[in-house]
């Protein structure tokens, strides 16, 4: 149903389950997903005890007191996201980029590259794939950062083997970012035409964009 013309007045009950809002009206019920909200237990917590509060005509000054509360609330998590989200930039190389579309639409904002690298290992009789050697570390998740450790936003909840399964970064964003395009392989021409370059070992100063004997390739 739409919401369209519901009232404080006209509701019944209110009640949240996950990120599902359900509002019960005399004739029926109405459910708003409130996941792109991306909102915190507290602030769930706060609007629906704001909606219940304000309920028909009675309590409505208990109403504004918990709209303050969760305006505050609010407020605070998104603190707490952007200082998240600057702490997790420091850790993991995590860029600023400014956009012409951002600028010009939304004055300061921006759009933040997200680096990760992808990184294989030659064996004779199998070619490339997963780094399976036991000095390899980190790098066996097929998935790192810039020093060659695990990514830091690789889902927690992965498994190392499902993990080097993956086809693109199998990392989750945080805080209030959101997608703003596909995953892109950097290509350039220091690289081979899909974006590899060479080496023998992750802490090598300079990579190869050919093969060669090497036994390790990363993009």
């Amino acid at each position: 149903k739409t919401l369209r013309g519901v009232t404080f007045a006209s509701l019944k009950e209110v009640s949240m389950t996950g990120n599902e809002l359900r509002l019960v009206v005399k004739n029926g019920s109405y459910k708003v997903d409130l996941a792109k909200a991306h909102l915190q237990t507290g602030a769930k917590e706060a609007l629906v005890e704001g909606i219940r509060r304000a309920i028909g005509s009675k309590g409505q000054l208990q109403a504004h007191r918990t709209w303050a509360e969760l305006r505050g609330i609010l407020r605070s998590d998104e603190h707490a996201a952007r200082v998240r989200d600057m702490k997790m930039a420091h850790e993991t190389g995590l860029k600023l980029h400014p956009t012409e579309a951002a600028l010009s639409d939304r004055g300061s904002a921006r759009v933040r590259l997200l680096d990760v690298f992808e990184v294989e290992r030659f064996t004779l009789g199998f070619g490339w794939g997963t780094c399976n050697w036991p000095t390899d570390g980190d790098l066996q998740w097929r998935w790192v950062a810039e020093n060659g450790k695990k990514h830091p936003q690789v889902a927690d909840t992965l498994k190392k083997a499902k993990a080097a399964q993956e086809k693109e970064p199998p990392c989750t964003l945080g805080g209030l970012y959101k997608e703003a395009g596909p995953w892109k392989v950097d290509v350039t021409k220091f690289t081979d035409a899909d974006g590899w370059v060479y080496g023998m070992a992750w802490s090598q100063p300079e990579w190869s964009h050919e093969p060669g004997l090497n036994l390790l390739r990363r993009r």
